[in-house]
């Protein structure tokens, strides 16, 4: 008996998605070669790209031993994003029972034995996701390789622990993608939710039940593809608090990405300060960000990453912000947000907040703050800052997870 080539595998599905992601990234392909080489899986396979799929294989035998972790609640598994998405939302939508019940990063038990079986029996399963990739690029081959480790992970914890349901952030993670096709073979569903404050993404590449969106707009985008869509619970929704408080008098924040880079910033504090004499900005690093690199920042103090955002936000007065989705959490809590180009490998305005006129770029700042105030009091900004986008109500989530980890899906 033949087997049908017309119909693709999932995993190959994922490869090839990965593999195109990769092509169109806003990051140039050189800047997440350098990123990729700091790592020591990085370094390792980027020598080992020359043998291409043996050197994939052989890489897949000696990462097998590092053992992953796994978060489950009443029997689903989450994998969250570093800005904790789903954390917040089910602790929104459930409030003190998510927090007493959850399992906090619990080790895998999927046995090393088990790995090593699902990498025996499925070795040419994954030589053909490979050869459908069409790996152009080292960067590629680090990427796709590293979804092949965790699928084989995720691949034999599932034999031992059927969750009810999974839940991921929708980031384009290694760990997280495998995880879906593994949810898709073994016919668990999955909830989708979404890290982009308010823009589209491409569909992923496996099944998903149930999306949990920010706004109406991209809810409709998943109803469209035939996907039952529900908007997150917010943190909270508010007016702009306004006017700006004058340097010295308010405190000002300012919400860097994960790829910021610290000799420009530094300048550009240096800046802010010769011209507005501001040097005490309180500096949020990207959730994960190694904050060495920012040891050597003549100005601002650096905060806490691990502090809920919602909680830094509380304190500030205005915001200035490279390329984040944060910005929108800003303007959800009612704070200024100030956009800063060119501090970072991204395309100006990345998420299009200036394009849409909710954010004012700090170019066009002639008085500070006066011109912050009257752009953020202006009835253009509260025509455009559409805030009926946003969902308050947990219940329509709440619902959707029972469904979820009911098994009715299924």
């Amino acid at each position: 008996m033949h087997k049908d080539r017309t119909v693709e595998s999932p995993l190959a599905a994922c490869a090839e998605y990965l593999v195109s992601e990769n092509r169109n990234s806003d990051l140039p392909v050189a800047e997440r070669l350098k990123i990729q080489k700091k790592t020591f899986y990085g370094k390792v396979l980027g020598r080992l790209f020359f043998f291409h799929w043996p050197g994939a294989l052989l890489f897949l035998l000696f990462s097998i031993p590092r053992r992953e972790r796994v978060r489950q609640y009443r029997g689903m598994v989450l994998a969250d994003h570093s800005s904790r998405v789903i954390d917040h939302a089910l602790a929104m939508a459930w409030g003190r029972d998510y927090k007493n019940e959850r399992e906090q990063f619990a080790t895998s038990r999927a046995s090393l034995a088990g790995v090593y079986l699902a990498l025996l029996r499925r070795r040419g399963y994954l030589k053909e996701a490979f050869q459908a990739a069409n790996v152009q690029h080292v960067t590629e081959y680090i990427r796709l390789v590293r979804l092949f480790h965790f699928y084989l992970v995720w691949k034999a914890w599932f034999k031992k622990n059927r969750p009810t349901a999974v839940l991921i952030a929708r980031t384009n993670d290694q760990n997280r993608l495998a995880l879906g096709v593994v949810a898709q073979e073994e016919g668990v569903p999955l909830g989708a939710f979404t890290v982009a404050r308010v823009t589209l993404q491409r569909q992923l590449p496996f099944s998903v039940h149930t999306a949990f969106c920010w706004t109406s707009r991209q809810a409709r985008d998943y109803k469209a593809a035939g996907v039952s869509a529900v908007r997150m619970p917010v943190p909270v929704l508010k007016n702009s608090k306004l006017p700006v408080p004058e340097p010295g008098k308010g405190r000002y924040g300012l919400l860097l990405n994960a790829k910021i880079d610290t000799a420009k910033l530094d300048a550009w504090l240096e800046e802010l300060f010769r011209l507005q004499g501001i040097d005490n900005l309180h500096i949020r690093p990207h959730p994960g960000f190694n904050e060495e690199k920012l040891s050597r920042i003549s100005r601002g103090k650096i905060c806490d990453w691990r502090q809920p955002l919602s909680e830094y936000l509380e304190e500030l007065d205005l915001a200035f912000a490279v390329n984040s989705h944060a910005v929108i959490d800003a303007l959800l809590h009612g704070i200024p947000v100030v956009y800063l180009g060119g501090l970072d490998p991204y395309e100006y305005d990345l998420h299009g907040y200036v394009k849409d006129g909710i954010v004012i770029p700090w170019e066009e700042v002639k008085e500070f703050p006066a011109s912050v105030d009257a752009f953020y009091s202006s009835r253009g900004f509260r025509e455009r800052w559409n805030t009926d986008e946003f969902e308050t109500s947990p219940r329509a989530e709440q619902e959707a997870v029972k469904e979820l980890a009911g098994g009715s899906l299924r």
